[in-house]
């Protein structure tokens, strides 16, 4: 008798055992669905935040590309509460029932549901787009086209809604007292062409001729003007000239490497800059004029602009070395009949940007982030804010593939 209520016994314990087990692996499943409820509604106000930072900024990609994100989050927080309701009804069925294959089907079903979940995208994935490089551009390429297989068309309606939206309340008040923009004029080196990378080079072996080191700070004081007047900045600022050091000196050393670089682009001149290509083609597209004004010499420019003629000549006028840029502002300025703070600028020296501002447009700050110091930008913008009085600065972006034109009344791509 003893003997066989003991076996009883030890079944129910075993029993109790498993059944408690299956139990509390249920809910640990259950908890874990929670974390990521409550990760998806974090991240759905993150995203929409930082959204509309990126907006402020111009970074219209990144912008996109979170509300993208934010949308699948939204719908992963729908999936999320499904599946809780299924995991909590299996709950109480295994607080009911015996260790059967039941009981094993379900907990299968709650396992399922749980690995589903967590094939959603990490959050530390969308981090990595915010850096500006090809890396960056590609991997950004890459999670925009999977989030796209996993929106329905509907969702990206949605997020197209939303983001016109966004734009709507991150206008500044006074673009509503500003006409749009009519006319613009873009600077080549820096903001088409990716020259001043090269001009760096030059610089930099011509002055090692001269015993003398190049550095950042020299080169941004050189932005912005044409070369007879960086050549005799650089003079006085290195105190080559205290050394008899004249510009015709340094111009023929100079000219030696620049032949160099000329020459190694094989008649291509130099390439263009991230951006240009689209914006430049759909301003054209839409009939809305543009200008450039180059300190680049008549000689110098055609090879220079190598392949990239045919995008050039998209743009009228074309004021080169020599030209007075203020005819081009009066120009435009007439043509519509309209004040020039109906002309953008884009600049990426600091020089050009505080011409423009003195000639009363408003002017877009594209500035090559490798010839600044950590922090340098955002004090240099914030100085630029503090100096605007006529309230013309349109702010800093990275590339022209961040300029929004909605935000300016030009038609959107």
């Amino acid at each position: 008798m003893g003997s066989i209520f003991s076996s009883d016994k030890k079944r129910r314990a075993a029993l109790v055992s498993e059944q408690d087990k299956a139990i509390l692996t249920a809910k640990m499943s259950r908890d874990r669905l929670k974390q990521v409820y409550k990760r998806c509604e974090a991240n759905i106000e993150r995203d929409k935040e930082r959204a509309k930072i990126h907006l402020k900024e111009g970074r219209k990609s990144q912008a996109l590309l979170l509300l993208k994100r934010k949308r699948y989050e939204e719908t992963t927080v729908n999936t999320v509460l499904g599946y809780l309701d299924k995991i909590t009804q299996m709950i109480n069925s295994l607080e009911m029932a015996q260790l059967n294959v039941e009981v094993t089907e379900r907990l299968k079903e709650g396992n399922e549901a749980l690995k589903k979940i967590n094939e959603s995208i990490s959050i530390e994935e969308v981090e990595r787009i915010i850096e500006e490089s090809k890396e960056a551009e590609a991997f950004q390429e890459e999670l925009a086209s999977l989030l796209r297989n996993k929106l329905s068309e509907e969702d990206e309606q949605a997020v197209e809604e939303e983001y016109e939206q966004l734009i709507a309340s991150q206008l500044p008040k006074r673009f509503f007292s500003l006409k749009p923009v009519q006319s613009i004029i873009f600077d080549l080196d820096g903001v088409i062409i990716d020259s001043e990378t090269v001009y760096y080079r030059i610089n930099e072996n011509t002055l090692t001729h001269f015993g003398i080191n190049y550095s950042l700070e020299l080169k941004r004081g050189q932005m912005g003007r044409k070369l007879s007047e960086g050549v005799d900045y650089l003079l006085e600022a290195t105190r080559l000239v205290e050394r008899g050091v004249k510009p015709e000196d340094y111009l023929k050393v100079y000219k030696k490497f620049y032949k160099e670089e000329l020459e190694s682009t094989k008649g291509n001149g130099w390439p263009l800059l991230f951006g240009a290509q689209k914006l430049i083609t759909h301003l054209h597209q839409n009939k809305i004029q543009i200008a450039l004004c180059t300190g680049s010499s008549s000689k110098e420019f055609p090879k220079k602009i190598g392949k990239a003629k045919e995008l050039i000549e998209k743009m009228s006028p074309i004021v080169l070395a020599g030209d007075d840029p203020e005819v081009t502002i009066r120009r435009m300025s007439l043509h519509h009949q309209n004040k020039n703070n109906n002309i953008l600028v884009f600049e990426d020296s600091l020089n050009g940007v505080y011409s423009a501002l003195s000639a009363g447009c408003r002017v877009c700050w594209i500035p090559q982030k490798q010839f600044y110091i950590p922090g340098e930008l955002e004090e240099l913008e914030n100085k630029i804010r503090r100096e605007d009085d006529e309230n013309l600065f349109e702010g800093r972006i990275n590339s022209l593939n961040e300029f929004i034109p909605e935000k300016y009344g030009l038609p959107k791509f």
